[in-house]
C-alpha cells in the first residue's frame, strides 16, 4: 500500500489519497506509515542525486519510476515537512493526534 500511496502523493486527488491513507491505516498503525513514507521519500532523494540504493533492481525500477512525479522542490519540501511532523510529535507538540496530523500533511501539502 505505501508504494501505491507515494504514487498518489506524487500526483494524484487528494480524495485518493486520503483513502489510500485510511486503507493503510487499516494495516498497520501510523507511526509505520509515517516511517514508510519517511523512508520513501528519502529513497527518492538518493535516487534523485543518483546515490546508491540497496535492493532489488525492481524497487530501483519503481523508484526511477515515481520520480517523473517529484520534482526536487516537492521532495525537500515533503522531507521537511515530514521532519517537522516527526519533532513535533517526539516532543510532545501535536495539536492532534498523530493519525490526524499524518492525513491532514498528506492531503494538503
Amino acid at each position: 500500500v505505501i508504494f501505491t500511496l507515494m504514487d498518489a502523493l506524487g500526483g494524484a486527488s487528494k480524495a485518493k489519497v486520503h483513502d489510500l491513507y485510511q486503507q493503510a491505516l487499516k494495516l498497520d498503525n501510523s507511526h509505520h506509515v509515517m516511517a514508510m513514507t519517511v523512508r520513501q521519500i528519502r529513497l527518492l532523494l538518493q535516487a534523485k542525486y543518483n546515490q546508491p540504493i540497496a535492493g532489488p533492481p525492481f524497487v530501483k525500477a519503481k523508484l526511477k519510476k515515481q520520480l517523473q512525479h517529484w520534482p526536487i522542490d516537492k521532495l525537500l519540501k515533503w522531507h521537511q515537512a515530514l521532519y517537522e511532523l516527526e519533532v513535533k510529535f517526539k516532543t510532545g507538540g501535536l495539536t492532534l493526534d498523530l493519525d490526524q496530523e499524518l492525513d491532514l500533511l498528506l492531503t494538503s501539502t
